[in-house]
This record gives C-alpha cells, sequence and structure tokens, in this order.
C-alpha cells in the first residue's frame, strides 16, 4: 500500500510543530515526540542503524528543516552482502533517558515529516519492530510503504492498526519504531540519496484503545492460505531482492488449489547466489506458528507418534524439485530438514511428517530426524527450503494442517 501525501495537502497536527513544536490549537491532539533533532541526546544518540546503513548526520540549513532549527539527514545506502535493507530505528524504552513510549494502545498515529532532496521518488517503509536481536538483524511486523515525492516535503501518517499489530507482538510493549528503504546501486555514501527526516510523533488517542489479541484458524489448520492477515506471517530468507517471490492466490496457471479457493504460490526466477548458502527458505514465522494448534499438542501424543503435519505441493516448470521441510526448535538455530520424496511437476503431492517418527536427514550423512517434544516445547520457525537451481521455476503448496494418527 502506498501513499503520497505532501505539504499542501497535509495541514494536520504536524502544522502546530512549526517554530514551536510542543505548541497546539485546542482542537488539535496531543502529541508524544520521539524525535524531532533538536538536541543530540536522546533524539540521535537512541537512533540506531542497520550494518552498511550509509550516513546519518545533523542539519541546520533551514531549506530541510520543517520545524525548529535541526532536522536529520539520512543517506541510505545498504551492503551488497547483507540480506537485510537499511533500516534505522527508534526505540520506545529507554532507562538512560528515563522515557517509555511503548503502549501503543495510547497513540493513534505516527507522525514524519521527510524532504526528499533528489530528483526521483524515493520509497521508505514504516512499522514497528516485534524484536530486537542485534542492532542489524531484526524482527519485524509489516510496514507501509509511503512514496516520497521528490525535491518536496512529504508529510507521512501511519495508522497504528493495533489488531493488526497484536498479532506480531505484545502492543503495550512495542520493542521500536523503524524506516526501511531500498538498497541503493553505489558503494560510495557520497553518491547515496539524501534525505531529511523531521518531527517524528505519536497522536495520542483521546481514549485508551483495544485490540483482539488472537487471530482464529480452523481446526488442525497449519495455513490453508484463505485468510489475508496470513500472508503478514511469510516471509523468503537467505535470499536477495527478487530471488523468490510469493502470493496467495486463487486457481492460476491451471493450478486448483487442494483446499478452499486459495493456496501459496511460490516463483523462484533462478539461481540466488547468496554467500551464505546453497539454500533459499520460505518462512513461517514463530509468532504465527505459536497461534496454530500445534501448540496445544502433548507430548504424550508426540512421543507416541499419534499427529502428523501433512501439506499439498506441486512445481511447474522443473521436471522434479526437492524441497525440504524444516523445522526450528529455537530463532536462530538447531534446524532440522527432512528429505522428503522430491516434488513432481504437474501433479499435486501429499506429503506427510509424522511426529515422533525418524525420517531421513536433507543434510548428507546426518542422523535420521525426529521431530520430536522439543519442537512443541519451544516452537520456532518452520521453513521450506529449496536448492539454488539455475532455471525458472514455480512451487505450488496448499492446505497445511496437522491430522490425528493411531500411534504406537
Amino acid at each position: 500500500m502506498k501513499k503520497i501525501l505532501t505539504l499542501l495537502a497535509a495541514v494536520l497536527a504536524i502544522s502546530t510543530l512549526v517554530g514551536c513544536k510542543n505548541t497546539k490549537k485546542d482542537d488539535s491532539p496531543e502529541i508524544e515526540i520521539i524525535a524531532d533533532f533538536e538536541n543530540w541526546a536522546p533524539d540521535f544518540q537512541t537512533m540506531k542503524i542497520s550494518y552498511g546503513f550509509g550516513r546519518v548526520d545533523r542539519n541546520e540549513e533551514k531549506k530541510f528543516v520543517h520545524g525548529g532549527n535541526y532536522s536529520a539527514l539520512v543517506q541510505p545506502l545498504g551492503d551488497k552482502t547483507s540480506r537485510f535493507k537499511p533500516t534505522f530505528y527508534f526505540p520506545l524504552r529507554s532507562a538512560t533517558f528515563d522515557f517509555n513510549k511503548s503502549n501503543l494502545k495510547k497513540y493513534s498515529s505516527l507522525f514524519c515529516s521527510v524532504y526528499n532532496d533528489n530528483n526521483f521518488e524515493m520509497p521508505v517503509t514504516v512499522g514497528f519492530l516485534s524484536e530486537i536481536s542485534t542492532y542489524y538483524n531484526n524482527r519485524r511486523a509489516d510496514g507501509e510503504t509511503f512514496v516520497l515525492a521528490p525535491n518536496a516535503w512529504t508529510e507521512i501518517e501511519y495508522k497504528i492498526d493495533l489488531d493488526f499489530l497484536s498479532m506480531f507482538f505484545n502492543v503495550e510493549e512495542a520493542p521500536a519504531l523503524y524506516f526501511e528503504f531500498e538498497k541503493q546501486e553505489f558503494y560510495d555514501v557520497s553518491f547515496a540519496p539524501k534525505l531529511y527526516f523531521d518531527d517524528i510523533y505519536f497522536t495520542i488517542s483521546k481514549e485508551e484503545r483495544t485490540y483482539v489479541e488472537t487471530f482464529t484458524l480452523k481446526e488442525n489448520e497449519i495455513c490453508d492460505f484463505e485468510e489475508d492477515f496470513q500472508k503478514h506471517f511469510l516471509s523468503a530468507k537467505n535470499t536477495f531482492k527478487g530471488h523468490l517471490s510469493f502470493d496467495i492466490t486463487g486457481e492460476t496457471n491451471g493450478v486448483t488449489p487442494t483446499s478452499g479457493s486459495k493456496m501459496l504460490h511460490i516463483h523462484s526466477s533462478g539461481p540466488n547466489k547468496t554467500k551464505w548458502s546453497y539454500w533459499s527458505h520460505f518462512v513461517f514465522s514463530q509468532t504465527y506458528m505459536k497461534q496454530t494448534d500445534m501448540a496445544k499438542l502433548s507430548i504424550e501424543e508426540l512421543e507416541h507418534q499419534k499427529w502428523a503435519f501433512c501439506y499439498d505441493i506441486m512445481v511447474k516448470g522443473i521436471e522434479e524439485e526437492q524441497i525440504v521441510p524444516s523445522f526450528y526448535t529455537k530463532v536462530s538455530s538447531n534446524e532440522r530438514g527432512i528429505a522428503l520424496p522430491r516434488v513432481q511437476q504437474d501433479v499435486w503431492q501429499k506429503h506427510e511428517i509424522v511426529f515422533g517418527a525418524p525420517y531421513p536427514n536433507a543434510a548428507p550423512s546426518q542422523p535420521d530426524v525426529v521431530i520430536d517434544d522439543a519442537y512443541i516445547l519451544m516452537i520456532g520457525e518452520f521453513h521450506f527450503a529449496m536448492p539454488e537451481e539455475l532455471n525458472e521455476y514455480d512451487i505450488y503448496i496448499d492446505n497445511i494442517h496437522l491430522e490425528k494418527r493411531e500411534g504406537i
């Protein structure tokens, strides 16, 4: 979702900040400043940037200041060897500076003024981190992308959707606010685009807001791809932009879903050429997996092989392919990849993994894999891993679910 909001169209609360940032008209909303860049601390000092981001400087040239005396000159670049886009973020809680702005129930929208000092449009994605792992590797909820008009101020309003965000993290303890950019084609920051950020703030809701704490799935459903919210928990990893793309679709290219009216379509554009691995990954987030019925399975049932993890899968454009289901018991380690039969072209196949039963390991010469109670006790991400084939092809997946078995 993209929108352009120019300064002319945005006669909103930010206009009250020009010249005097904390004054407002009687009918203007109360605000909570995140950063106005008038002081080095806490604004610049708490601002974190991703690895290879580019550069951030304090600006005092009035043309690029929206209110007060200073703004932040941001020059996003991005490290070519990293799979992460250039991002900066503001933690919403600090013991050092004695502030806590992490309870999003208090706020209705996030506002920000940005001057795009370039002769071309620049996209920026605004959202919230769901977890701060390291300064360059963080988990996040999907944000909203805004297009910054060239050589002009753009007023961004990002409406805080508590129902959506609560699916990713506790909205009463939001870790941070982030701004993400596309990678640039340059290695030298002197060629990076110039953007000036100013007056970043929340508007305070007149009444504390409520939200729906959980989403609803069918009994024994892992993911049937029928609900729009499910796409927000799916992502590609270990891949550069464009190598893997995905969408949730109805019947397409002569392929009909096996359950309901929608299915997952993954497109591989050819060789990935990553430096980390010969495999790319399509990922179901840990947050999502914890909401499925897998979290309700008992250790006794798993030990006695009474449940199976099942899904339907097909490939097109390639004769056959090895698609490896991989379970993680932790956020970033202990991957357990299972070598199931190779997926055939133009034919739906049902794959199943009985919990507690041994399966051949996808890694050669490694012990058999048993998905046991360790996964249920600490549910992590679930991956489909695929090799870096030279040709372009498509993968279709549907009806990921649990099935009861007689057991042993």
